[in-house]
């Protein structure tokens, strides 16, 4: 059984961090972490369509046509 004390200090915690789960508070917490949401929404969306036009290869070796991974290349 919780005693009367106990239910005091819990009332009394709540209180102090209540303001950070206020809902109707324009500059709150939740919304401000949907704001940081909507402001990544973009390039998550452009790289979640990058990865699906992305082509899978079963290749052992390296297949790229870039001078930097060419070993033979004169200098």
């Amino acid at each position: 059984m919780v005693t009367t004390e106990r239910i005091l200090e819990y009332q009394k915690e709540l209180r102090e961090v209540k303001q950070y789960f206020e809902y109707g508070n324009p500059n709150g917490t939740v919304n401000q972490i949907w704001h940081e949401v909507t402001q990544k929404l973009p390039l998550i969306k452009l790289m979640i369509n990058r990865d699906k036009r992305l082509v899978q290869r079963d290749l052992t070796e390296p297949d790229c046509s870039c001078l930097c991974t060419k070993p033979e290349w004169p200098y």
